[in-house]
């Protein structure tokens, strides 16, 4: 039995698993946490829109207490 690889139109084969880029978790994490936060009186912000080099986000809880997390892609 032939079995032909078929490309996806991002050029990977089907079966591989997607790579996620850091930009694509960033915005990923500020969507999910974002209601949560601005309920209990805080804020989530990217590094970009708090002028911070590289990818993260910013935690700003309700306490004015600041948590800086940031993303980075492993290479192996």
């Amino acid at each position: 039995m032939n079995m032909k690889t078929r490309k996806t139109n991002n050029g990977k084969t089907k079966g591989e698993p997607k790579g996620f880029t850091p930009q694509e978790v960033e915005r990923s994490v500020l969507k999910a946490l974002a209601p949560a936060l601005e309920a209990r009186g805080g804020s989530i912000h990217s590094f970009a829109e708090w002028t911070l080099a590289g990818h993260g986000i910013v935690l700003v809880l309700s306490t004015g207490q600041e948590f800086w997390l940031t993303l980075a892609e492993a290479s192996f």
